[in-house]
Order: structure tokens, then sequence, then C-alpha cells
């Protein structure tokens, strides 16, 4: 009998386990993917093809270490960018509406007009890794990679 409750209990593991939602976790969460992203996040991290951008390329690049987006309760997005020029910097700031898509795996950023160097008003992320303290997510533009890793602010 005890042989019989230690293999039910190892199995309603293995099944909580294998319901993991996103490809790094968490493996299981009481919290809703709605309540983990609306907050604001900052850029930790970001990286193209493997390579660490974060802090920019250059002139007239984006320094992601600066900048940050916010997902509000009514789907509604705001985006602040540092980019650093060639003496300065300026900022960039983008609004839209988001939501989930593909069963919660993906975010769609629907922009009211497309920004100068996206070649469309929709850019969507695949949601690699969401829990309260960890977003990381993941797009794909034309052969590159970008990864971004963000963390909630303050």
């Amino acid at each position: 009998m005890t042989i019989t409750k230690i293999g039910t209990f190892l199995m309603v593991l293995a099944f909580l386990f294998s319901c993991q939602k996103y490809e790094e976790g968490p493996a299981m969460t009481f919290r809703s993917p709605d309540k983990n992203i609306k907050r604001s996040w900052g850029y930790f991290a970001a990286y193209r093809n493997g390579l660490n951008i974060t802090c920019g390329q250059g002139s007239n690049t984006l320094n992601y270490g600066l900048s940050s987006i916010g997902f509000a309760d009514n789907n509604r997005f705001s985006i602040s960018e540092r980019v650093i020029g060639d003496s300065t910097f300026y900022v960039n700031r983008y609004d839209g509406d988001w939501e989930f898509r593909n069963d919660k795996q993906e975010i769609a950023l629907i922009f009211g007009e497309a920004p100068p160097e996206f070649h469309d008003t929709v850019q969507v992320w695949e949601i690699i890794k969401l829990t309260k303290d960890e977003l990381k997510v993941q797009e794909t533009v034309g052969d590159n990679t970008i990864e971004y890793i963000l963390k909630p602010n303050g």
C-alpha cells in the first residue's frame, strides 16, 4: 500500500512539472501570466545572436540598460528607449496595445503607428520565462534573434 501511495505521489509530481508553460519556467506557479506581466519592467540585458548589446553598440544606438516598458491593466503598453547620440542621449517613447497570443506563449505589441526602425506596426515576442521577478522574451528580426531579459522597476 505504501508503494502505491509513493507511486501516485511521483506521478502527480511528474504531471505538475511536465505542465511547464514556458521554456525556462516557472515549473509551477499560482500567479496568472496576466498578473505577472502587468507592471513596469526595466531591460536588464539584451542579446543579438548571443552578443550582449545591453549598453548599445556605439553612436546612435539603443541603450537597453536605461530603457523600460510597462504593461497596463487596460492592455496598453508604453516603451521608453534611451538612445546614445554622438555627445548626448535622447529618448524615444512609444505607446500601443498589447495582447497575449498563441495560448499566452507570445506577447504582441501593437503600435499606433510603426516606429521608424520597424517595418510593421506589430512586434511579437516569444515568452521564454515569465514570473513576477523576471520576463525573458525573444524575437526574430530577419535572420537575427534578439533576446531581452527584463526585471521589475523599483
